[in-house]
């Protein structure tokens, strides 16, 4: 009786981990998908900055439609 309780604990435990881990494993992917937003949006900026400045210097209007 003793074995199979220990061995029905054990499963409980390993289906917990498993558990677990599947989260850890969807929350490292969205970091990394926010990661990639970020960067996104900062090479979009960068673009941005540098139309308006080729825009500048060829003596046209700046203006930057978001």
């Amino acid at each position: 009786m003793l074995l199979f309780s220990i061995m029905i604990y054990r499963a409980r435990v390993k289906r917990e981990l498993t558990k677990l881990r599947s989260q850890v494993v969807d929350q490292i992917h969205i970091g990394q998908f926010i990661k990639e937003i970020v960067i996104l949006g900062q090479i979009n900026q960068s673009y941005e900055r540098g139309e308006a400045l080729r825009l500048l210097l060829s003596g046209r209007s700046p203006a930057v439609s978001l």
